[in-house]
């Protein structure tokens, strides 16, 4: 009797681990790099036990490889993420993805394709270089720019907001020109603290879709207000620079010793006055 009951248990713990499987969605996307990340939603059961297999077969070579990676539970749902080869991510790959526990595995998702799939890893931050009247900023990768499939064709977005204010500015970056210069002067309030930060994602081709990574890290500053003294500065430089050009100029034309030279020999020559004062006096 006992025996019975314990096969019926088991009996019920197969039946309700394969509905939960049967309810399990899943929702993955690739960094186009090395890794594959998957949103599972709809488990009914801990997911202690249980993962996602990803498997591909080289059709040319008849061959056929797996990946098994784990299914960690996290405040926002049930997340895993894949690391695979990056020759894996090869344009013509795709990849059935299995989830399976300790009993069995059911494909949740056929010919699943990172090149339709692929949402970038966040850009790092955005470069500033500041001068009086701008701020010029800088979006890159190292990462992508040199990928061998996506070198040339990033477009970058970019977010300049302030950081206690609901003021913002969305600015779009094409992969031929990566950098903007914000007037900071005219656009800006002054001793008020802004910050930027970018995303970014591959131009969409007929064999490759992609969608916005997430932000990367904002870069914060403050737009401070110019100094009495830092005004004062250039109308000095734009009056009094002229007048110490001449005077530069005259110093150096009355210390040169050839020009001092001449005007010794002009002082000693005669003056041709008095062979015409006769003259002068007769007429």
């Amino acid at each position: 009797m006992r025996g019975r009951l314990l096969f019926v248990l088991w009996c019920f713990s197969i039946l309700a681990a394969a509905r939960s499987i049967t309810a399990c969605s899943v929702s993955c996307v690739s960094d186009y790099i090395t890794n594959i990340t998957c949103v599972v939603n709809g488990i009914n059961i801990r997911p202690d036990n249980c993962s996602l297999k990803f498997t591909f077969t080289i059709k040319s070579q008849s061959d056929v490889k797996c990946n098994t990676c784990p299914i960690v539970a996290t405040d926002q749902g049930y997340f895993c993420n894949c690391k695979v080869s990056d020759s894996e991510m090869a344009s013509f790959y795709s990849y059935d993805i299995n989830f399976c526990n300790a009993s069995s595995c059911e494909v949740l998702q056929s010919a699943f394709k990172p090149k339709l799939n692929i949402k970038l890893s966040p850009p790092p931050a955005v470069d500033l270089q500041k001068s009086t009247d701008y701020i010029n900023m800088t979006c890159k990768s190292d990462r992508y720019e040199e990928h061998m499939y996506l070198k040339g064709r990033l477009k970058y977005e970019a977010l300049l907001q302030e950081s206690h204010g609901s003021w913002n500015r969305t600015v779009s970056l094409t992969p031929s020109k990566n950098d903007y210069a914000i007037p900071s002067k005219a656009l800006l309030k002054q001793n008020t603290e802004y910050c930027v930060k970018a995303r970014f994602k591959a131009e969409d081709t007929r064999d490759q879709n992609s969608v916005w990574s997430e932000w990367g890290e904002p870069v914060c500053w403050t737009n401070e207000q110019m100094t009495e003294q830092e005004d004062i500065v250039p109308i000095l430089l734009k009056s009094l620079g002229p007048a110490c050009f001449i005077i530069v100029i005259v110093l150096f034309v009355f210390y040169n010793p050839a020009t001092r030279m001449k005007i010794k020999t002009l002082g000693r020559t005669p003056t041709p006055a008095p062979f015409f004062k006769p003259l002068f006096q007769q007429h």
